[in-house]
């Protein structure tokens, strides 16, 4: 893709945002105007088909999976300690705290688009990555219309380096990141079963959580390959395979949600290649959607956010 279409489409996915992104377009190249070729490229965004079919998610669109997996994207007791950082950067708690990093905290409802305004702030340290139990090497990506991410195979692409090759894929890596929220599966799964069995139940019928979980001494309360190994080295086979799935549950739930997270039909592909500079129509996109932002203390769904599920807690 050139770069007339990567700066269209980051308008496209920025405007929320920010209200300068169509004042560079305009300086950069203010009387371009698109082929042929790349306005049929163009108008592949929007409006938006309908969500692409995931083969491997059969919970990609239950409401039972979706609603579970929007309760866990607001649920910070999935994350363990905090190591490094302080409130100024943007912590969320004192160095040891733990159940403080929700998905939300980095995903933020605040930002419109669902990416990180509370690190990535122009504080202290410019231009800053995402803050979560650590320092990460990356900013956070926006979730918003993350469904429509599928390469020319049909693979899902995730993150900026398409690490990932599913929405449900990339989800399992968050809770026992020890950069992100540093927690671990056995946490999550006693998580689950103690404060979302139900929800999880309804979701997920053919998986009944084990009654073992609620046992400490066979279930201890932390572990993961990544995190205190030692505990989940302890664990039995099959002890570890009933908390696998959870954690692969988990992370079906969470594609559930975010394919709820999809804003359609932005005005960049509203007019005729013969009347519009491409100046005019990034313009267009950018000064419609920031006419309609309101505060960024307020977290409701607005014209260039989710329109199709809240982005609160159920």
């Amino acid at each position: 893709m050139n770069l007339k279409l990567l700066v269209a489409s980051g308008a496209l996915a920025a405007c929320a945002s920010t209200e300068t992104l169509a004042t560079s377009a305009d300086e950069q190249a203010s009387n371009v105007t698109f082929s042929a070729q790349e306005w049929q490229t163009l108008h592949t965004l929007s409006p938006l088909p309908d969500l692409p079919v995931d083969t491997t998610n059969r919970y990609a669109d239950s409401a039972a999976a979706a609603r579970l997996g929007q309760k866990l994207f607001f649920e910070p007791r999935l994350s363990g300690p905090i190591q490094t950082g302080t409130p100024q950067e943007g912590q969320l708690g004192a160095i040891g705290d733990k159940y403080k990093i929700a998905c939300r905290n980095c995903h933020m409802p605040e930002s419109a688009w669902l990416y990180d305004i509370r690190s990535n702030n122009g504080g202290p340290i410019p231009n800053a990555t995402a803050l979560g139990s650590l320092w990460m090497t990356r900013n956070v990506s926006s979730i918003v219309n993350t469904v429509f991410y599928v390469n020319h195979s049909g693979a899902h692409w995730r993150e900026n380096d398409g690490y990932s090759d599913s929405e449900w894929f990339d989800a399992q890596s968050e809770p026992e990141g020890p950069p992100v929220q540093n927690g671990s599966r056995l946490q999550l799964a006693h998580l689950i079963f103690e404060h979302y069995r139900a929800d999880y139940t309804a979701a997920f019928p053919e998986y009944p959580l084990d009654p073992g979980l609620a046992n400490y001494a066979r279930f201890p309360a932390t572990g993961s390959p990544y995190t205190d190994a030692a505990n989940w080295n302890a664990l039995s086979a099959a002890d570890q395979e009933i908390v696998n799935r959870i954690l692969v549950n988990y992370g079906k739930a969470m594609e559930a949600y975010l394919r709820k997270l999809v804003s359609r039909n932005a005005p960049l592909i509203g007019s005729s290649p013969a009347t519009h500079t491409r100046s005019t129509r990034v313009r267009s996109a950018a000064s419609s959607c920031s006419s309609a932002r309101p505060s960024a203390s307020t977290a409701t769904t607005r014209r260039c956010s989710p329109t199709t599920a809240s982005t609160r807690s159920a």
